[in-house]
């Protein structure tokens, strides 16, 4: 690491000073009742202490968010800008486990560790709010939020089959799994999933999918991320079509966005998963049902295959019987698990669509799937399209197709269907979301109790108010084991209770997953009060959460716009429902930064060995340099690789601004009129303005780092002008800007208000007239602004190429617009 020596000041002597000097005056406390100001909640998602601290990558998304914190504190807002722990989880657990510790031991130490970094860093976060999600005083409001929920009818107990991780030994959510070559395996620590059915704790999200929908658009988000919300949401809307199965009283519901393509049906196939597969096995084809429903569960393919069933199913238009197979390519999470086998000619392959009949992908996976299947397993091809080419003109009508026979039109034929099902009592139109409901119990230690007895007559019954916070008990064992369904099974004393009548009951022995702390954190710094919470439901956190949400600004990485994201969300949405928030969205507008990669352009890991963690630089070049780099790389959403020689070169021109105010003093000055520096001034203090608001903070940088060169140049620097600038600077580099403040004012910079925007001061000292003649330009002087017409017209008209064109021509009209052009219309 490349050393500064002899520097011009000691950033490690200057930032201890004033990062003691705001804790000792509680520079950043915000008084939640104060609405003398306007306010402005800022929020980046609140780290999860992991063993290896915060590296470089995380420290971006904290600079992003301070700068904007301390931008608007000057400009007269009152700021809430807190932090907190996302402590319970998986990952603490693991590593407990792996390391012989308890995980509370090695959260809390975590938990000192981070905090310590971030007071070195300088953020003005509020202290007196910081939050820990394994505080039993917070998730005392967790479980209580969960109590609300299940009293609305949107947690349900049941088995239902879910993805189980044998080796981080519990079920996890749709959302924390990844698919790779077909198999399924866990987005932590990459371990293989399978299937199997598990009573489970499961909370609807899915009732609330049309609001989370809905309201994306009213969002300032980015679109990527309302986009993958969207798609994972995933509104599908079409036909529920219903095929009788052969001498059965059974029924197989298909989904289809198709249904004009029904005459062209050859067959049904159904999941390995279906819940009628053992009902419509024939006798003779059970086995080899089991052994390829068994082959497939946990396995996806490129490859089609497929088994028959030996039973048909009848067609609802033309009663034909249609042959029912298992397949491997079939998808049990999407729509009913059934699907239409519709394999059109292969003439019409040769086309990209046919735009009144079919879409381009409806063509596309037909071929790529419907027709290959039925080729492979002999099944008929049915022509239902006559296609008409007139030169570039592609049309078509529909064949061996009797309700739509001679229809050129899709929606029109898809009306006729449509109509005929539902009189039929066949089928009907409707609609299903991609979104499943949130598997929510975890088979672990470290999370939150879920607060709810089992009794032994097979009644649920949550836990009192009184009871709660149910409190997590302590285990020296808390390792996955086969012999138990949770580590909480050992706590015998705590999990086998009696009421008062002596009926026997249970505690559940799941815990809630992690990610439930943090669906309702950026409410609990709200209520944070002597080291506890207010309670939600009372009147004066009421009047707190109506003033304060929503959070103005939330800042944080794209990677979790399918989990926390969408979760907090829902959450949110119960708690509008049951009145206890007033608006039905958590955050307003979302800032999602990029990633720092480490130098080898990977993403940084402990494997990769590409850390770069900040106490280091810090120690070496300081935090306002670390600030400043991180806000100069690029605009923040970009990803981009780190290099410790930015760092350096930061450190370097802060020097360049300390040496300039302490070794060039005598260039200051209180007189400001007729300045040289006066239009640099004011093209500065309004770029960085605009780059705060627009959070460009490296166009910030720029602007400032463009204002010093001028003052180099300089002989004469107003003090306002320097007090200004180091306003300007405090948001990215708030200890060397106080220092330099102090210099001039005995007031903390923290006091001061945001210097004003004047529009007219930007305009330069000369500037370039356009002289037009009939609107086309001549020439171009250069002249001192402001000038009056009179005076521009004189001296257009004695330019040379003008007075030339002028020469003999009467002028009928003069345009002038100041200190832009004068064009003569002749």
């Amino acid at each position: 690491m490349k050393k500064l020596i002899n520097m011009s000041y000691s950033h490690q002597e200057i930032e201890k000073k004033w990062q003691e000097y705001w804790e000792k005056n509680r520079t950043f406390f915000t008084d939640l009742s104060n609405n003398s100001k306007p306010k402005k909640y800022i929020l980046a998602m609140f780290p999860y202490p992991s063993g290896s601290g915060l590296h470089v990558g995380h420290i971006r998304n904290y600079t992003i968010t301070d700068a904007l914190a301390r931008f608007y504190r000057l400009k007269g807002y009152n700021v809430l800008m807190p932090i907190g722990w996302d402590a319970f989880g998986l990952p603490a657990e693991q590593y407990a486990i792996q390391t012989n510790n308890h995980p509370a031991t090695f959260t809390n130490a975590n938990i000192q560790n981070f905090k310590e970094q971030l007071l070195k860093m300088g953020f003005s976060y509020d202290w007196s709010k910081e939050i820990n999600t394994s505080d039993p005083n917070y998730y005392h409001w967790t479980q209580w939020i969960f109590c609300q929920i299940y009293r609305q009818g949107l947690a349900e107990h049941k088995e239902i089959p879910v993805y189980w991780c044998e080796k981080l030994g519990t079920v996890l959510a749709n959302e924390e799994i990844k698919t790779i070559n077909g198999q399924k395996f866990s987005e932590r620590g990459n371990y293989p999933v399978v299937e199997k059915k598990i009573p489970q704790w499961v909370l609807k999200i899915t009732q609330c999918a049309p609001q989370l929908l809905a309201d994306l658009s009213g969002l300032d988000w980015p679109n990527s991320i309302k986009s993958l919300q969207k798609n994972w949401i995933g509104l599908n809307r079409g036909t529920f079509v219903n095929f009788s199965v052969v001498d059965k009283d059974l029924t197989i519901t298909v989904f289809t966005k198709s249904p004009q393509t029904l005459y062209g049906v050859t067959a049904l196939v159904l999941s390995v998963n279906h819940p009628l597969i053992t009902q419509i096995t024939s006798f003779d084809r059970k086995i080899k049902i089991n052994e390829f429903c068994a082959t497939w569960k946990d396995r996806k393919s490129q490859e089609i295959y497929g088994e028959f069933t030996g039973n048909y199913a009848q067609h609802p238009l033309t009663n034909e019987k249609l042959p029912i197979w298992i397949t491997n390519f079939v998808i049990s999470e999407y729509g009913t698990g059934a699907v239409m086998i519709n394999a059109f000619s292969p003439e019409v392959f040769k086309y990209q669509e046919i735009p009144n009949l079919v879409s381009e992908k409806e063509l596309k996976q037909n071929k790529q799937i419907d027709y290959s299947f039925a080729v492979k397993y002999s099944l008929p091809i049915k022509k239902i399209f006559r296609i008409n080419e007139q030169g570039e003109k592609l049309s078509g009508y529909f064949i061996n197709s009797p309700l739509i026979n001679n229809l050129d039109s899709k929606e029109k034929a898809i009306e006729v269907i449509n109509e005929n099902l539902e009189k039929a009592h066949k089928g009907h139109q409707g609609e299903f979301y991609h979104l499943k409901d949130w598997i929510f119990s975890r088979q672990r230690y470290w999370g939150e109790p879920i607060p709810v007895i089992h009794w032994e007559n097979n009644q649920k019954e949550l836990l009192s108010e009184k009871d709660l916070p149910l409190i997590l008990p302590p285990l020296t064992d808390f390792a996955p084991n086969p012999r138990y369904y949770s580590p909480l099974q050992k706590a015998e004393n705590w999990v086998n209770i009696k009421n008062k009548n002596g009926l026997k009951g249970k505690r559940d022995v799941n815990v809630m997953p992690q990610w439930a702390g943090s669906c309702w954190y950026y409410i609990a710094f709200l209520l944070r009060k002597n080291d506890n919470y207010l309670a939600l439901n009372s009147e004066e956190s009421q009047e707190i959460i109506k003033n304060w949400l929503p959070v103005d600004i939330y800042i944080g990485g794209q990677e979790h716009a399918n989990l926390h994201l969408l979760y907090a969300r829902f959450w949110h949405k119960i708690l509008y429902k049951i009145g206890l928030v007033p608006q039905t969205e958590p955050f307003k507008k979302l800032i999602c930064q990029g990633m720092i990669l480490g130098a080898d352009g990977e993403k940084m890991s402990k494997s990769r060995g590409n850390i770069v963690s900040p106490n280091e630089l810090v120690e070496n070049y300081g935090s306002d340099a670390l600030r400043l780099y991180e806000a100069f790389i690029g605009p923040i959403e970009q990803t981009t690789n780190f290099n410790i020689e930015g760092v350096w070169a930061m450190k370097k021109w802060l020097d360049r601004i300390y040496n300039l105010f302490t070794l060039h003093k005598h260039k200051f000055t209180k007189n400001i009129e007729n300045n040289e520096l006066t239009f640099s001034y004011h093209k500065m203090v309004k770029k960085v303005d605009d780059g705060y608001q627009r959070v460009r903070l490296n166009l910030v940088v720029a602007s400032l780092m463009s204002f010093i060169n001028g003052c180099y140049k300089a002989d004469l620097i107003p003090i306002d002008y320097a007090l200004t600038f180091c306003q300007l600077l405090n948001p990215l580099a708030p200890h060397v800007s106080e220092e330099l403040w102090n210099y001039f004012s005995e007031n903390s910079i923290n006091k001061s208000s945001w210097p004003k925007i004047e529009e007219l001061s930007i305009i330069p000292e000369k500037v370039n007239i356009v002289i037009q003649i009939n609107g086309k330009k001549k020439s171009l002087i250069n002249i001192p602004k402001n000038k009056i017409k009179k005076e521009i017209e004189k001296l257009a008209k004695n330019d040379p190429k003008i007075s030339e064109i002028l020469e003999g021509q009467k002028i009928a009209k003069t345009i002038f617009i100041k200190n832009k052009l004068i064009n003569f219309v002749i």
